[in-house]
């Protein structure tokens, strides 16, 4: 049945939900993120004027994240939210000035369906997926410390071998600053159980604004946190993603035990 409250709206009736909260009832003091999850455009946008092969890019999602995530915070018995929809509709891990909000050219490809765009244009994919988005994250993170419980965030990225040519050396990295209670243990876990090369900072920094969910939900909040980018060809089938998720655990785990872990960091 026709729903006249959708005919203005980017979003269908019948299309996935904007965020999606899953294993509710974990009881660890833990929230798994994963904002780059999914690849799927609102059909009222055409693909954004892309093809089949495009849209199945990085430019598109995290490939290989979502899985990941998912076994990872089953492991942990951990709370994991997650979008719905392409980054290349609105990025919810961009801050709403940056250029690459909703970007017009993508690793050299362009994305004939984000230019020229209104302001209203701009303002609804906001209002339908950025805003739901990310008020859910608050929102999730407000119920952990209703109950006196500051929770670990841990985001899951993944991130492309070669990058305008370069080929990234990498198989994980770990972004932070100033707060280290997880990152500098876990980096440490990560190169004493495997021989893979570990990127501090790399291939991405948090010294440079990192994103909206770092600057606002963890760094905001003084809550620890691990934002975690793992090279995508190393998750991109199930025993790629089972392997990296036991390794990821396993270096995280020790972290999360300690219950000195779980407060606002203080800095002088």
């Amino acid at each position: 049945m026709f729903d006249s409250a959708y005919a203005h709206r980017l979003i269908a009736e019948d299309e996935p939900a904007v965020v999606e909260v899953e294993n509710t009832m974990g009881t660890a003091p833990v929230l798994v993120s994963c904002d780059h999850a999914s690849n799927y455009i609102p059909k009222k946008l055409n693909d954004l004027g892309l093809g089949h092969s495009d849209l199945s890019r990085h430019i598109a999602y995290d490939i290989g994240a979502l899985n990941l995530s998912r076994v990872l915070a089953d492991k942990l018995d951990a709370p994991l939210i997650h979008s719905g929809y392409s980054r290349l509709v609105v990025d919810l891990n961009r801050h709403l000035d940056d250029p690459g909000s909703i970007p017009i050219v993508s690793e050299g490809t362009e994305i004939p369906g984000n230019h020229p765009l209104t302001q209203i244009q701009k303002q609804r994919r906001i209002d339908e997926l950025f805003w739901p988005y990310h008020n859910k994250f608050s929102h999730t993170l407000d119920g952990f410390q209703s109950k006196g419980i500051y929770p670990a965030i841990l985001a899951i990225h993944t991130f492309t071998r070669v990058y305008h040519g370069l080929v990234r050396p990498w198989h994980v990295g770990v972004m932070w600053d100033t707060d280290d209670r997880m990152a500098v243990p876990f980096i440490h876990n990560l190169r004493q159980q495997t021989d893979f090369k570990i990127g501090d900072n790399q291939p991405y920094t948090a010294l440079d604004p990192l994103g909206y969910a770092f600057d606002v939900h963890a760094r905001g909040r003084k809550l620890p946190h691990l934002f975690i980018e793992v090279r995508q060809d190393l998750v991109s089938d199930e025993v790629g993603v089972m392997r990296w998720a036991t390794i990821l655990y396993q270096a995280v785990k020790p972290l999360l035990e300690n219950k000195n872990l779980y407060c606002k960091l203080e800095l002088a």
